[in-house]
């Protein structure tokens, strides 16, 4: 299996027409890889494909104009992303809607900045169900006055962050990293930092904001293992609180399964399902930026010292989407840069997974070759005399 960044460079192929729409014969499978897809005023790949199976594999896509090009639009069928690109665009990189599933790994949608539309930043999501793994969402925008869900605007779906990152994102107005509503929204292992809300400043104390995470109307957030730490929701309007917006979440707030890192609380209802802790209003030790930090995506990485080291699940980290006993999910092996889970980033003698997408990698010692004192000088000593 190759693991490499998603670039432009390398693609056997570019594709400056749009493919409006694919349809494929019901139990039918379709690979699509090594290309390059630039699109103007409508999707450069459209999948409208009931009952069968689409995988794209190392390809890039540029978004078009207008908010309503995307690179990738999904509204039926299985369509599964490996090693994509989307990034540069004047609308999302990703929509999705129907009955649609739609699943991006080790992928990145990144820098895209929508003007024209007030949903969506990055990915637009209205139906169906969406998974990420080991996938980043960064550096998007949404500036339109009322804009929502810099980095990821989703209703009506049910979505899943495992292992990925939602940084340095903005909207105008309320979920800087995500706008989440009707909908499950399950996060294992995510890491969302950096995103900011209320962007321009313009936006009232009357409305609830979300730097990191906005949930809205009939949202279900299930979170374990999670780190949303250093968002920011801009509050210069004379009187209004500050706790009132949700640095990191606001608005109805999210369903805890414990070990989650929230540096901001105020704002965020955290409600505990069960009796395993979580972290809040604690410094985070984040590094300032989303960058290559190693493995196929960019990621936000922990600093020495932070509590999110050895600060999961001790049970271990999993991939469970829907905390059903009776379908527990796999442990996670690895981290979002494809880094073994757990390691002893702490350096206490016990291997636990890190809280986020990132697992800083402990200190290696060389094994003991022996067990009788021979690596110790003084027992030679003795030996000698």
């Amino acid at each position: 299996m190759r693991h490499r960044s998603p670039s432009p460079g390398g693609a056997d192929a570019r594709v400056t027409t749009n493919i409006s729409v694919i349809e494929v014969c019901s139990d039918s499978e379709v690979l699509i890889e090594h290309l390059e897809f630039l699109t103007t005023e409508s999707p450069a790949l459209e999948v409208q494909t009931s009952g069968a199976n689409v995988t794209i594999r190392d390809t890039f896509f540029v978004p078009g104009t207008g908010g309503d090009a995307p690179g990738l639009s999904v509204s039926d069928g299985v369509t599964t992303c490996e090693l994509c690109l989307f990034r540069n665009g004047a609308s999302p990189g990703v929509t999705s809607e129907g009955n649609a599933e739609l699943m991006l790994i080790e992928s990145m949608v990144y820098n895209n900045i929508v003007t024209e539309n007030p949903a969506g930043g990055g990915m637009r999501l209205n139906g169906g169900s969406v998974v990420l793994l080991r996938s980043t969402v960064a550096s998007n925008r949404v500036s339109e006055a009322t804009g929502e869900g810099g980095g990821i605007v989703s209703q009506n779906t049910d979505l899943a962050l495992i292992n990925s990152t939602i940084a340095s994102n903005q909207a105008s107005r309320s979920g800087g990293g995500i706008f989440f509503s009707q909908g499950t929204l399950t996060l294992r292992n995510a890491t969302i930092a950096g995103n900011v809300a209320n962007s321009d400043k313009s936006a009232s104390s009357g409305d609830w904001f979300g730097g990191g995470l906005q949930v809205g109307t009939l949202g279900i957030v299930l979170a374990e293992n999670s780190l949303v730490a250093d968002n920011e929701a801009f509050c210069d309007t004379p009187g209004c609180a500050a706790d009132w917006f949700g640095a990191d979440c606001a608005g109805l707030g999210m369903d805890s399964y414990g070990y989650n890192l929230i540096t901001h609380s105020a704002g965020c209802i955290v409600n505990p399902i069960t009796l395993n802790p979580d972290l809040l209003d604690v410094n985070s030790l984040l590094s300032g930026s989303v960058t290559s930090n190693g493995g196929p995506t960019w990621t936000m990485a922990l600093m020495a010292g932070s509590m999110a080291i050895d600060g999961g699940n001790p049970a271990g980290c999993t991939d469970d989407f829907d905390y059903n006993p009776g379908t527990p999910g796999d442990e996670l092996a690895t981290d979002q840069r494809l880094v073994t889970r757990p390691q002893d980033g702490d350096d206490n003698g016990s291997s636990i997974c890190d809280i986020g997408a990132y697992e800083l990698e402990g200190i290696e010692r060389p094994e003991l070759v022996f067990s009788n004192g021979f690596e110790d000088p003084q027992a030679d000593q003795s030996e000698q005399q």
